[in-house]
């Protein structure tokens, strides 16, 4: 090679070293740099990792107060309330975590700061040292309560993963949330806590500076600081997913949570007094328990015994028409003339008007119209001693908040034509009474219906209207026959699904268990 042409080979041999002299400086520099992101990214997941750890064992304290709540109200209430309240929220009005009294209208969900020391609990805070929030439905709060609250009352709360479609809580109404509770983590942009103030919380009782806006993967939003303000509304809430630009973290209580189920009894169901307070097999007039098929039975023979002919009232409809939140107010079951088999009335104006008006019941002797307060039947100073045990608040007028009050979804009564209060002389039942396994013939029965078989639903009101989803088929189907001397007409099963009945003889007296008329 020519000194020429070596001059011309030597310079791109020294610029390929300097390049890769070059790469190999910026390989290791990206490999540096790599190797930094590689920590930091690390670094957030093992913070993001126990900050979700801490949370969740922060919100299952909260939970497991909130059973223990739900089993107790009656004990912390010190009145005969039915077990199954949950507290209202503190809305930054009153005491530091304690629940308000009220907390909106009927049927109405609430959100607020958890109520730790109506709990029993010390101030519980997340991760990054901030007191939880808690909202609870309508249909299980203390503050302005729900008429009907038992182990079928639906939850208001549906719940979304944020990363897909998946629910995990709802959409079916038996699946619903009835509380949830949130663990806020450290603010968002956009999110302007006050200063903290006095207390353990702090004074912003905002809860859109505390609770996030989520975007689903679908692209849309579900913001988990606002609640569904209607009446039995339905709120969806989601779930962020760790990573994602929000960082709410929720845990919430199913009704199956607080009652249990006929699988696994656990919560409400596993009190000592839970299955004696509906249907009590051993029952005693005057004995502790609630035993509420047998009192409601007790009561309507008290209206027999107070009439001339001694007629038992007539039933009330099986579905009810009144609007929400007033659909399972008491004085919606009110007796229709002619009626012989629906539900249990609870204000008898019409048979009382039929029998005379002459009842010797004390608290019917002001009954005087359909608007009339005067004739509720199912009060303390018409029924017999021990309705008290039933009516969480006793009143003459009325008894709130009592096992009645809140399970009366749950009963159903037939009268056999000879003891309706229309018909004269002496109650024969000459063919037309009634007979539960081919025993009888009984003046009148009244049902319990346990918990729901597969295929029956009694969340919606349309889903409670109908006494298929609340009975077996035989005493549906009996129930709903109301042609006297028709095939089936006034044949009823202790056999058929969950039924409990209770038997009313001719001569007034209860039979338990149906089998000696």
């Amino acid at each position: 090679m020519s000194r020429s042409a070596r001059k011309l080979a030597g310079p791109p041999r020294a610029h390929a070293q300097q390049r890769g002299a070059a790469l190999f400086l910026l390989l290791a520099l990206v490999g540096v740099a790599a190797a930094g992101l590689l920590v930091t990214g690390l670094a957030r997941l093992d913070l993001t990792g126990e900050r979700r750890r801490f949370n969740a064992q922060v919100l299952q304290q909260a939970r497991e107060a909130l059973i223990a709540y739900a089993i107790t109200y009656p004990e912390s209430s010190g009145k005969s309330y039915v077990p199954g309240h949950l507290p209202c929220p503190d809305l930054g009005t009153g005491s530091e975590g304690v629940a308000a009294s009220t907390c909106g209208g009927r049927g109405v969900s609430a959100l607020g700061r958890l109520p730790w020391q109506t709990l029993g609990l010390p101030p519980l805070k997340d991760y990054d040292g901030h007191c939880l929030w808690y909202a609870v439905s309508g249909s299980f709060k203390t503050g302005t309560k729900p008429y009907l609250l038992n182990w079928d009352s639906p939850g208001q709360f549906a719940i979304r993963a944020s990363s897909g479609s998946a629910w995990l809580a709802g959409p079916a109404p038996s699946d619903l949330a009835a509380v949830v509770v949130f663990a806020p983590g450290p603010a968002l942009a956009g999110q302007n806590r006050l200063a903290s103030g006095s207390g353990e919380c702090g004074q912003d009782s905002d809860p859109s500076h505390f609770l996030d806006r989520v975007v689903l993967a679908d692209g849309s939003a579900v913001d988990n600081a606002f609640l569904n303000p209607a009446i039995d509304g339905v709120t969806l809430l989601a779930q962020p997913d760790a990573g994602r630009d929000a960082n709410d973290q929720l845990a919430w209580l199913q009704p199956r949570d607080l009652f249990g189920t006929a699988q696994a009894p656990r919560g409400i169901a596993r009190r000592g007094d839970f299955a004696a307070a509906l249907y009590d097999p051993a029952y005693l007039r005057n004995g502790p328990s609630p035993a509420l098929a047998q009192r409601i039975a007790d009561c309507l023979t008290s209206f027999a015994a107070g009439n001339a002919y001694r007629r038992l009232p007539w039933a009330s409809p099986l579905a009810l028409t009144g609007t929400a939140p007033n659909t399972f107010d008491n004085d919606a079951f009110k007796d229709a003339a002619g009626l012989l088999a629906g539900r249990v009335p609870f204000h008898v104006w019409l048979s009382h008007q039929a029998t005379g008006k002459s009842n010797a019941s004390p608290g019917l002797a002001a009954c005087n119209g359909s608007a009339s307060a005067s004739c509720r039947l199912l009060r303390t100073d018409n029924c017999p001693a021990g309705w008290d045990r039933v009516a969480g608040s006793p009143t003459a007028a009325n008894s709130p908040d009592g096992w009645w009050d809140k399970w009366k979804d749950h009963f159903f009564y037939a009268v056999a034509p000879d003891f309706q209060p229309a018909q004269a002389g002496n109650g024969t039942c000459a063919g037309n009474c009634l007979y539960v396994d081919g025993a009888g013939p009984y003046a009148a029965l009244v049902i319990f219906a346990g918990r729901a078989t597969a295929g029956q639903r009694r969340q919606t009101q349309a889903e409670r209207n109908d006494p298929a989803n609340y009975l077996g088929g035989t005493n549906a189907a009996a129930l709903l026959n109301a042609q006297p001397g028709s095939a089936g007409f006034g044949r009823y099963s202790q056999a058929s699904g969950n039924d409990r009945i209770v038997c009313i003889r001719r001569d007034l007296s209860l039979d338990l268990a149906c089998t000696t008329p």
